[in-house]
Order: structure tokens, then C-alpha cells, then sequence
């Protein structure tokens, strides 16, 4: 269910758009053992806005999150096969849209559940904000230093 009062264009789907280009691969190789793309992305805007990151996800939030990785899994599905089937590309592509758009209500509720933390008075590291998000998830080091580097090249 989406929750009232959510707004769409928010600084952290700004964020998001601005940054998701360059941080794109290696968080698509941690989202592949495991981890969440929006989350790594809320973690460093969070980061960039000094805001400590609070910690576990909201029911509402994961249980938005649990509805999109069907579209995922039937979209990937198909891309493994548009090469033999070409006329499936339109199909691929408007599960593509479909996870995008729920993509960016998750990541309007990670906004709406983010703000009103109080910023941090003591620097905020986004290191420290995306471990946090990461807990758990193995060899993914090399990928959190680029994430890392590539951000503070950003901010």
C-alpha cells in the first residue's frame, strides 16, 4: 500500500537520477549477491544530508519492496531471451518501466521515512551509512570502494 502524503520528485529520487549512472555497475553486481539498490542510493543521499541511518526498513517499505522483485524476475527472465525471440522486446520493455516506477515509490517511502530523522551532529560517513544497509552481504568489498570513490568524486 502506498502511504499518504508521498512525493514522487523529492531531493532523494533527484539524488538518485543524478548519481545512479555512475554508481550503476557495481551496485547492480552487490544487488546481484543480495543487496538493495535503492537502499545503497537512500544511504548515501541520507549520508550527503548528514542524516544517520536509523535502522531496519520499515514493514510498509519492505513489503513495497517484496512486490517489485516479481517484475524483476520475470523481466530478466525475458532479456535472456530476446535474442531468440526478438518480438518479446516490448513486453521486456514495459516490465522495465513497470519495475522503474515502483523502484521510484520505494524510493519516495524511503524519503518519507527518512526525513524526519535529525541530522547528525558529529560528521556522518556514508561508508558507515551504506555498511548499515550491506550488513550481511559478502564479498563485496572491491564493489563498496567504488561506490565509495565515485561518490565522493560526486559530493
Amino acid at each position: 500500500m502506498v502511504p499518504a502524503g508521498l512525493k514522487l520528485d523529492n531531493p532523494l529520487w533527484a539524488f538518485a537520477l543524478e548519481i545512479y549512472p555512475s554508481v550503476s555497475e557495481p551496485m547492480l553486481s552487490i544487488q546481484s549477491k543480495g543487496g538493495r539498490v535503492n537502499l545503497m542510493l537512500a544511504a548515501l543521499w541520507s549520508a550527503s544530508e548528514q542524516i544517520e541511518w536509523p535502522g531496519a526498513i520499515p514493514d510498509s517499505i519492505e513489503a513495497w519492496h517484496q512486490q517489485i522483485l516479481p517484475i524483476r524476475s520475470h523481466r530478466l527472465s525475458l532479456k535472456t531471451q530476446l535474442n531468440d525471440y526478438p518480438e518479446l522486446e516490448p513486453l521486456y520493455k514495459h516490465l522495465k518501466g513497470v519495475e522503474l516506477n515502483m523502484e521510484r515509490v520505494e524510493i519516495a517511502m524511503l524519503y518519507q521515512w527518512l526525513t524526519p530523522q535529525s541530522r547528525a551532529i558529529n560528521p556522518i560517513a556514508a561508508q558507515s551509512n551504506l555498511a548499515r544497509v550491506l550488513t550481511g552481504i559478502n564479498s563485496i568489498d572491491q564493489e563498496k570502494g567504488v561506490i565509495l570513490q565515485l561518490f565522493e568524486r560526486h559530493s
